[in-house]
């Protein structure tokens, strides 16, 4: 994974940079403003911008000042016309770390060897490890759903063991009037609140979801972890996206004391 954080951050320094695009472009045009009061040799000059404020202005002195007007016009263009194609590269970087620490959690929160199974075929689906080919495995037990059940107040919470746990649970069995819930900003399990009778739902039980998806999260450590929630119709996972991966429309947020079941 930490390689994975080296590039998300690179990415993020390139787009920060190409996000100065219109800075790049405003050097250049004050250094052919000044230019003749400019000269070959100088590192650094303080140039009057448009609002009569003072601006630092970086420059090459092995370069002349027309020179290093062409190269700050240079580096525009070039932020201009790759800030697209970076932060989709930015927002790639970011899905897969927010992948990859979901998998380090729930891979904390194994609680037996099946856990730990669901979480080696996630990252063998998505490439990070090879299987063992042509290796004598053992005999696995029937697997059990890749989901737990909570039941509370007559009312059942669904708890995803893995990402594809949290897949199954939040596309295959919620419906469009069960309640969603997950830690908000942080890896951690989709909950989902089973509601077939579209009532209202009451607020201990909107509370003890949250509750087990603040435990079943990256905060689980905190006195209290925000958690969002919504209509499970209002889910959608993008195309594309990793396992786990969603997005959510119509979000409330409420503050939640992380509990087992």
């Amino acid at each position: 994974m930490g390689r994975t954080e080296r590039r998300r951050a690179a990415v993020a320094g390139d787009v920060a940079n190409a996000e100065n695009a219109e800075a790049y472009r405003i050097r250049g045009e004050l250094i052919l403003a000044n230019k003749r009061v400019l000269a070959k040799g100088q590192d650094r000059a303080e140039l009057p911008g448009y609002d009569g404020a003072a601006v630092s202005v970086t420059l090459d002195p092995s370069r002349s000042p027309a020179e290093n007007a062409e190269r700050y016009f240079r580096r525009y263009k070039k932020a201009k016309a790759g800030i697209a194609v970076m932060r989709e590269r930015l927002s790639e970087a970011s899905a897969e770390l927010d992948f990859l620490r979901t998998q380090e959690e729930l891979l904390r929160d194994a609680a037996d060897l099946q856990g730990l199974d669901d979480v080696r075929d996630t990252l063998v689906k998505q490439g990070y490890i090879r299987d063992k080919q042509g290796k004598a495995g053992r005999t696995r037990p029937a697997a059990p759903p890749p989901y737990r059940t909570v039941s509370f107040e007559g009312w059942d919470i669904l708890v995803g063991r893995s990402a594809a746990g949290n897949d199954y649970i939040t596309l295959k069995l919620a419906r469009p009037d069960d309640l969603w819930l997950h830690a908000e900003g942080m890896p951690g399990s989709h909950v989902v609140v089973r509601n077939p009778q579209k009532r209202d739902i009451p607020e201990k039980v909107l509370k003890r979801a949250a509750s087990l998806a603040a435990w079943h999260s990256k905060g689980k450590g905190s006195a209290k972890v925000a958690v969002a929630y919504t209509r499970a119709a209002l889910v959608k996972k993008p195309k594309g996206a990793s396992p786990g991966s969603v997005t959510m429309s119509g979000r409330k947020t409420l503050m939640a004391v992380p509990e087992p079941e």
